[in-house]
């Protein structure tokens, strides 16, 4: 699915029983692989180098990026109250991101959360339809711009930064060479 980003992670997942048992296990890169060596219970017997064909894709766009104004990509993670992946760092800072264009009103912000963000804050009892509407609503209202549903690939080439705590964007976003911030949650210590 993507790159474990987390150590932590990566360690538990290598010192597990699934990933010894499947016939083949294909990892991205020569560092996951002498991870896979070191950590996996059968040494890697069962790993395929692949590389990340993902991403070649992203060879296909232009950066189109204005400039005169740069683009900043907000893109939380969905793990909003989940012990068992605790990435997401939203809750803590939800209410700032629709201040951004004040505070910088030289820069566009598009926010594009994780697909499953407001469905498993609704689901989980975190927020309720109204307040996932109300905050969109404001989102809209400071003039950020709310993505879905596009080729997020088009979207890395249209913007000049990130500020994310999604796993697979984090390393995904490497490949366009611009400057990322990972807002990283001290729930993963």
């Amino acid at each position: 699915y993507g790159f474990d980003v987390s150590y932590n992670f990566m360690y538990m997942r290598m010192k597990a029983p699934a990933l010894n048992y499947v016939w083949k296990y294909f990892t991205e890169t020569v560092y996951s692989e002498k991870d896979i060596r070191d950590l996996q219970i059968i040494n890697g017997k069962n790993f395929v180098l692949t590389g990340y064909a993902k991403m070649d894709a992203y060879v296909k766009y232009k950066s189109t990026s204005n400039k005169s104004r740069k683009k900043i990509l907000i893109t939380p993670h969905h793990s909003v109250n989940l012990k068992d992946l605790p990435l997401s760092n939203f809750m803590t800072y939800h209410k700032l991101i629709p201040r951004l264009p004040d505070i910088f009103p030289d820069i566009d912000f598009v926010f594009r959360p994780h697909p499953l963000l407001f469905a498993r804050m609704a689901l989980n009892k975190v927020w309720t339809d109204e307040q996932i509407d109300d905050y969109l609503t404001e989102i809209s209202r400071a003039g950020i711009e709310y993505s879905v549903g596009c080729d997020y690939l088009k979207l890395f080439s249209e913007c000049d930064a990130i500020i994310n705590d999604c796993g697979s964007f984090t390393l995904e976003w490497l490949f366009t060479g611009k400057p990322g911030c990972f807002v990283y949650n001290d729930e993963l210590k």
